[in-house]
């Protein structure tokens, strides 16, 4: 059973190492320096709102604290699904090579330069509970 599992295996860690590590980090550099300052804003504030969204229906559908591991589990497949449908809608994905790992450098970049930029504070609001996708 093990020898199955990892041969079923193999195929996805072989497609995942297409692009090196230090090429994922200069490609994401690339596609962040290529960014205005307002893409990168409207960026953080859906990148924002898309965790907010997570949170919020994780919370939702566990909202006792002593489930706090189905909850963190609940925000993680959300977080990961509604991050798929960004990245695919962002004009630099197919830069990007539609590498799911580089999307995520260009998305942590951006989170970081807004939050250095205070932007959580100075543009981004929260207005309420989120109960629906935002709309990018």
């Amino acid at each position: 059973m093990r020898k199955i599992l990892l041969l079923l295996m193999f195929p996805i860690i072989a497609i995942g190492q297409n692009i090196t590590k230090e090429e994922r980090e200069k490609l994401s550099q690339e596609i962040f320096d290529s960014l205005s300052e307002k893409e990168r804003q409207k960026a953080f504030v859906e990148i924002l709102g898309l965790d907010d969204f997570a949170i919020d229906k994780a919370l939702n559908s566990h909202p006792n604290n002593n489930d706090w591991e189905a909850r963190l589990n609940k925000q993680r497949s959300l977080e990961g699904y509604w991050r798929k449908k960004w990245y695919a809608k962002q004009k630099w994905w197919t830069k990007a090579k539609e590498d799911e790992d580089v999307a995520y450098y260009v998305r942590s970049k951006i989170s970081m330069y807004g939050l250095n930029n205070n932007w959580d504070t100075k543009i981004y609001t929260k207005k309420g509970q989120i109960l629906s996708p935002p709309k990018f």
